[in-house]
Protein backbone atom coordinates (compact mmCIF):
# COMPACT_ATOMS: atom_id res chain seq x y z
CA UNK A 1 0.00 0.00 0.00
CA UNK A 2 2.85 2.41 0.69
CA UNK A 3 3.99 2.02 -2.91
CA UNK A 4 0.45 2.84 -4.02
CA UNK A 5 0.52 6.01 -1.88
CA UNK A 6 3.71 7.12 -3.58
CA UNK A 7 2.25 6.35 -7.01
CA UNK A 8 -0.92 8.33 -6.29
CA UNK A 9 1.12 11.23 -4.92
CA UNK A 10 3.19 11.29 -8.11
CA UNK A 11 0.02 11.26 -10.23
CA UNK A 12 -1.39 14.15 -8.19
CA UNK A 13 1.80 16.14 -8.73
CA UNK A 14 1.66 15.46 -12.46
CA UNK A 15 -2.02 16.46 -12.69
CA UNK A 16 -1.30 19.64 -10.72
CA UNK A 17 1.52 20.60 -13.08
CA UNK A 18 -0.66 19.97 -16.14
CA UNK A 19 -3.44 22.10 -14.65
CA UNK A 20 -0.98 24.92 -13.89
CA UNK A 21 0.30 24.88 -17.46
CA UNK A 22 -3.09 24.62 -19.14
CA UNK A 23 -6.21 25.10 -16.99
CA UNK A 24 -8.89 23.47 -19.12
CA UNK A 25 -12.00 21.50 -18.24
CA UNK A 26 -10.06 18.30 -18.95
CA UNK A 27 -7.13 19.17 -16.69
CA UNK A 28 -9.51 20.31 -13.92
CA UNK A 29 -11.38 17.00 -14.18
CA UNK A 30 -8.13 15.03 -14.07
CA UNK A 31 -6.89 17.03 -11.09
CA UNK A 32 -10.13 16.39 -9.22
CA UNK A 33 -9.86 12.67 -9.97
CA UNK A 34 -6.31 12.55 -8.65
CA UNK A 35 -7.27 14.50 -5.52
CA UNK A 36 -10.01 11.94 -4.89
CA UNK A 37 -7.57 9.06 -5.39
CA UNK A 38 -5.07 10.66 -3.01
CA UNK A 39 -7.73 11.24 -0.35
CA UNK A 40 -8.73 7.58 -0.59
CA UNK A 41 -5.11 6.51 -0.18
CA UNK A 42 -4.70 8.81 2.83
CA UNK A 43 -7.77 7.25 4.44
CA UNK A 44 -6.25 3.82 3.85
CA UNK A 45 -3.04 5.00 5.54
CA UNK A 46 -5.07 6.15 8.53
CA UNK A 47 -6.57 2.68 8.80
CA UNK A 48 -3.25 0.90 8.24
CA UNK A 49 -1.34 2.94 10.79
CA UNK A 50 -4.21 3.12 13.27
CA UNK A 51 -2.85 6.49 14.34
CA UNK A 52 -5.89 8.71 13.77
CA UNK A 53 -5.47 10.55 17.09
CA UNK A 54 -1.75 11.19 16.56
CA UNK A 55 -2.38 12.44 13.01
CA UNK A 56 -5.23 14.65 14.25
CA UNK A 57 -3.00 16.16 16.97
CA UNK A 58 -0.16 16.94 14.57
CA UNK A 59 -2.64 18.45 12.11
CA UNK A 60 -4.11 20.66 14.84
CA UNK A 61 -0.62 21.87 15.86
CA UNK A 62 0.16 22.78 12.25
CA UNK A 63 -3.16 24.61 11.83
CA UNK A 64 -2.57 26.61 15.02
CA UNK A 65 0.91 27.63 13.83
CA UNK A 66 -0.52 28.65 10.45
CA UNK A 67 -3.23 30.74 12.11
CA UNK A 68 -0.62 32.44 14.29
CA UNK A 69 1.49 33.28 11.23
CA UNK A 70 -1.52 34.71 9.41
CA UNK A 71 -2.52 36.82 12.43
CA UNK A 72 0.99 38.24 12.86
Amino acid sequence: QLDMVMEEAAELIQATNKFKRKPTEETIHNLCAEIADMEIMLEQLHLMLDKDLRIYNVKEEKLIRMQQRIAA
